[in-house]
């Protein structure tokens, strides 16, 4: 099943600024090691969830991609095109949706081509096996 990460933030700074910064890149450092490879979509999607925000506008978008950007600077990250992961992952595993709001669009689901790792065309041969599930 894909796990999502339910982190919630307790912050008194607004997500759009850099004083927010910190407890961004906890939240991300956390998004990334539980549903890495993870698209930059998704993050500010997870980002703005867990500020409690309804909306997340360009200031926010902009946030969340130099706190991801910033992860990988510092090590804890790799960032390969829209896709944030952790830094050295060993094994990447297949995930299917649990129903619960999981589903993610094509483009937000990470390909061989788009990681640069042959560790992931298993992956992709169990998603296409999985393909009239949804």
């Amino acid at each position: 099943m894909y796990e999502t990460c339910g982190t919630a933030v307790s912050s008194p700074y607004e997500l759009h600024t850099q004083e927010a910064h910190p407890a961004l890149r906890r939240l991300l450092a956390d998004l990334t090691g539980v549903e890495g490879p993870i698209h930059e979509e998704l993050l500010v999607q997870r980002a703005r969830a867990a500020w409690g925000l309804a909306r997340a506008g360009r200031r926010i978008r902009d946030n969340v991609h130099t706190g991801a950007r910033s992860l990988a600077r510092a090590g804890k990250a790799a960032v390969r095109g829209d896709f944030v992961d952790v830094a050295h992952r060993d094994e990447l595993k297949a995930r299917t949706p649990d129903g619960e709001g999981t589903s993610r669009k094509a483009a937000h689901v990470a390909s061989p081509r788009r990681s640069g790792s042959r560790r992931c065309t298993s992956l992709r041969l169990s998603a296409l096996e999985c393909r009239g599930t949804n």
